[in-house]
């Protein structure tokens, strides 16, 4: 496999902030917890790269090279970033809270600018879409919780890497789904937690041949999350 080196020079600064509202109120058998939550993220990345020498390596033959020394060339591009969005969520409840079930979604506008220090931009988007949201939870006992999750993200995409032919491409946001179930048990001193899920979400790669950055994939994360506390 051919890998190659490469030296990045960067400064982040960002800013994020979020205000919600709450209430409560009653339709019938049925409680309502009802809540809006507004979030802002903006960040402004400027950058600058300087790739290195290529080698040859592999899993097998791992070859250990020098760290690169080459310095940066002066700034190539300035990451311009927002996320904004509005999430409303209903948990209506029955019997004592014994059954919950929540359900809800979230609007998100994401913008991401790729600027060059000359004028103009190398890649931009500015997209939005709406995601779900819900979970079931049952209390067959006070001290034993079982639940079932579903839910969906919506957030920047991937940029192409330096070693990639359309280095520093900019791809549109993914959607990334989870799926969870679990249970909560309360032994007063102690607690346990089993939790069983899946996070399912594009995957962006290299294509060996081409050399070309892409979302030409999927990465699917499963496992099981046991925690013990008290």
């Amino acid at each position: 496999m051919s890998l190659q080196t490469g030296a990045i020079s960067a400064e982040n600064r960002q800013w994020t902030g979020e205000a919600g509202i709450r209430g409560r109120f009653r339709t019938g058998p049925v409680d309502h917890a009802v809540a809006f939550v507004a979030t802002h993220y903006a960040a402004t990345e400027p950058f600058a790269t300087a790739p290195g020498a290529r080698f040859a390596s592999s899993l097998y033959a791992p070859l250990l090279v020098p760290r690169p020394y080459q310095a940066p060339a002066a700034l190539q591009l300035i990451s311009l970033s927002q996320l904004q969005g509005l999430a409303v969520t209903d948990t209506a409840s029955i019997l004592d809270g014994r059954v919950q079930l929540m359900a809800g979604g979230r609007f998100q506008a994401v913008k991401r600018d790729y600027a060059l220090p000359a004028g103009g931009f190398s890649s931009r988007y500015d997209k939005s879409a709406a995601t779900p949201m819900t979970a079931l939870i049952v209390k067959p006992w006070d001290r034993l919780s079982l639940y079932a999750s579903y839910a969906e993200g919506y957030g920047f995409g991937p940029s192409a890497p330096v070693t990639a032919r359309n280095a520093g491409a900019s791809f549109p946001p993914v959607v990334t789904s989870q799926i969870e179930t679990g249970a909560k048990l309360d032994l007063d001193r102690v607690g346990v937690t089993l939790a069983f899920f899946e996070i399912a979400q594009p995957s962006g790669i290299v294509d060996p041949r081409t050399r070309l950055f892409g979302l030409n994939g999927e990465q699917r994360n499963q496992g099981i999350d046991l925690g013990l506390f008290g």
